[in-house]
């Protein structure tokens, strides 16, 4: 059946998204609580108070937090990649970082 000229071909439009663990994640996050920062009571948002956690984690000791904090900063290390000729020299190294090879 033909559309008349005007007339939407999808009324009720395009049907909502459910949510999403993104969407929990910052609506969480967003959410504000008490805490105690340098002896001072301050209202903060929970992710400020999870990164603040994750800083305390980190200057103890905790490789996995200070890792997760400079991933997040600054983005993963490279991993090159090699592969090497039955005389074990290199055909070429692979960037993983770069988008073309040189």
């Amino acid at each position: 059946m033909p559309f008349k000229p005007g007339e939407s071909g999808n009324p009720a439009g395009r049907p909502k998204q459910g949510e999403t663990i993104s969407d929990l994640v910052r609506e969480v996050g967003e959410q504000r609580k008490m805490i105690k920062v340098a002896g001072k009571k301050r209202m903060l948002p929970l992710i400020k108070i999870t990164i603040l956690k994750m800083y305390d984690l980190a200057m103890s000791g905790d490789v996995a937090a200070f890792k997760a904090l400079a991933e997040r900063r600054d983005g993963k290390v490279p991993t090159p990649i090699e592969h090497s000729g039955a005389d074990g020299v290199p055909l070429f190294q692979y960037d993983a970082k770069l988008d073309e090879i040189e």
